[in-house]
């Protein structure tokens, strides 16, 4: 089975995903399997990635700014009267049932709309409230939405295709993964109050746990030989009344286990993550 090196932006949806480093193309991606096959896949699989080529990308950007000053002019037209909405809510739900092989029937429910003529003829009004007029703020309230969502989205095509095309390679699959700490890491012991102290060697170790099913056991595990900074002076409360809070020690060396202190932390993963196209 062939296991891919590298991974790259996709143009369409942004995400990380597999990339030939022969071709430069992307892996399928994007789809859903349903009975043993794919169904659907993002329209970026199979191109070039976004670290190639900004082609497509600058495409649905020119596209979503076309999207952004559609929407706007349609909200300042309904908003001027100059367009109507085409159908209103007559206040009333309508109930559909969808029919499942196999399973209960789906029954959800929907607003009942009437075609705006209808509604203004009738003078279409519930408990004081003017559905028509509200009719013509909730059409307003979406086509701003939309242009805001066309304008943002155009923002953060443009802001990745900037940083990536033709400045970043495609990232090594090592590169995108929490290392493991290595001698010279400067690691936290203890949290907030404890101490940075430096990985002096690395080896397996006796390391004892203890489980409900399992018990009390002893195992092998990678420690760090780390040593603790000494404490010259005592640490003195006086709003406790003189009470000593910390006692002065000297260095101490001793071995933790890995597995109890946290991995050192990816930036570059930890940044793709937080945009979520990671």
């Amino acid at each position: 089975m062939n296991t891919h090196t590298h991974r790259g932006h996709c143009q369409v949806c942004l995400r990380v995903h597999a990339i030939d480093t022969e071709t430069g193309r992307l892996a399928t991606h994007g789809y859903r399997v349903l009975g043993h096959s794919f169904v659907g896949d993002c329209a970026g699989s199979h191109e070039l990635s976004l670290h190639i080529t900004r082609e497509i990308t600058d495409r649905i950007i020119a596209s979503e700014l076309r999207n952004e000053k559609a929407h706007t002019a349609h909200a300042d037209a309904l908003r001027a009267g100059t367009i109507t909405p085409e159908t209103v809510w007559t206040g009333k739900y309508v109930t559909i049932r969808t029919q499942r092989p196999g399973k209960a029937d789906k029954i959800d429910s929907e607003r009942e709309m009437i075609p705006w003529a209808d509604a203004v003829g009738r003078r279409h009004t519930v408990g004081g409230m003017d559905l028509c007029a509200e009719q013509v703020k909730m059409d307003i309230h979406v086509a701003k939405r939309r242009a805001e969502f066309a304008r943002d989205h155009a923002a953060r095509m443009t802001y990745w295709a900037d940083r990536i095309t033709g400045k970043v390679d495609a990232y090594r699959v090592e590169d995108l993964e929490a290392r493991e700490w290595a001698v010279g890491d400067t690691v936290r012991i203890g949290g907030k109050k404890g101490f940075d102290a430096v990985i002096e060697a690395i080896e397996d170790r006796p390391y004892r746990t203890s489980g409900f099913r399992q018990g009390s056991r002893s195992i092998m595990c990678p420690h760090a030989r780390i040593t603790s900074p000494a404490v010259t002076e005592k640490r003195v409360s006086e709003a406790a009344g003189g009470y000593i809070t910390r006692d002065a020690r000297p260095a101490k060396t001793f071995w933790e286990a890995l597995r109890n202190i946290k991995r050192p932390p990816n930036a570059l993963a930890a940044e793709l993550k937080k945009a979520d196209i990671l």
